[in-house]
């Protein structure tokens, strides 16, 4: 178990990562010609690189996206509140920031 952060409103998750190494490597000079160059990375000489064979495979079993749940709403882009405890009442209108220029146009043309 992995004690992970929700990707939307950052309240801790227990997330279980399961992971299996199945993977052969081969001792320099007794490489076979079909194997591909993976070998190189965990063996140093002659010595098996244990930690980096295990931080591969952990990074690739890692989670894509960690929730707390799968509806989270996250936090308010404007004060950080926890939207899933409720509605903070923001102003939460992104305008399109192509028509930024049209409204520049706009706004440029009128008389006061």
């Amino acid at each position: 178990m992995l004690d992970l952060f929700c990707d939307r409103c950052l309240k801790p998750v227990a997330e279980r990562v399961d992971f299996e190494i199945d993977r052969t490597v081969y001792a320099p000079g007794f490489v076979p010609q079909d194997e591909d160059g993976d070998n190189a990375e965990v063996m140093d000489g002659y010595q098996l690189n244990a930690d980096r064979l295990i931080f591969n495979e952990v990074l690739i079993n890692w989670p894509e996206k960690v929730l707390c749940k799968a509806d989270c709403k996250g936090l308010c882009r404007v004060c950080g509140r926890d939207l899933n405890l409720g509605d903070c009442g923001c102003d939460d209108f992104v305008p399109d920031p192509r028509m930024a220029v049209i409204k520049d146009i706009m706004n440029a043309d009128k008389e006061v």
